[in-house]
């Protein structure tokens, strides 16, 4: 799903926040947090050091990150911001030259959902990024995650390109169509 930053900033009403939510950008001391807070379908088979491997690594590498959280300070979800210079995902048409980034595993923690969190989160990172220049923003969402689509589509997002993925006797491989 892709999204023009300059023509959403300038008609976006920024979603409401939950009364005591706070967002802002991910610090070295929010580290620990997020990682236990980082849902298991996220995790795939991934175990709580190559959660943490991955998620200090991104921080390392200066991957932007917004957190929301609650008043007594425990963190409700997270979105990563990656340039798409550095992303899988520059093959999706209509991406080539265009400064823009993936939202990348953006979660919230399960008490959250339902609350408006996640618009509220991701408007604020999109507000972010555009506010350092980029131009688009794209996301990967998995079909069966319909609440995510939703809540993307609800902002204006527009599914740009389908990816497939298919393994069969050890061989994988992936068709993107439009």
């Amino acid at each position: 799903m892709t999204l023009d930053l300059d023509a959403y900033m300038a008609k976006a009403i920024a979603p409401g926040v939950a009364q005591g939510v706070t967002l802002r950008l991910l610090a070295q001391e929010d580290l620990a947090q997020v990682v236990a807070a980082y849902p298991e379908e996220l995790r795939w088979a991934m175990t709580d050091a190559q959660v943490s491997q991955l998620i200090h690594q991104r921080f390392r590498s200066r991957i932007p990150a917004y957190l929301a959280q609650d008043s007594n300070g425990a963190i409700l979800g997270a979105s990563w911001c990656l340039d798409l210079a550095r992303s899988s995902i520059r093959k999706i048409p209509g991406l080539s030259g265009v400064r823009g980034y993936e939202s990348v595993s953006t979660f919230l923690v399960p008490e959250a959902r339902g609350k408006g969190i996640a618009g509220a989160l991701k408007h604020y990172s999109m507000q972010q990024m555009h506010e350092q220049g980029f131009k688009c923003v794209a996301n990967q969402i998995r079909s069966d995650r319909v609440a995510s689509i939703r809540m993307n589509e609800s902002l204006g997002f527009k599914t740009a390109a389908i990816e497939d993925r298919y393994c069969a006797l050890g061989l994988r491989w992936t068709r993107v169509h439009t």
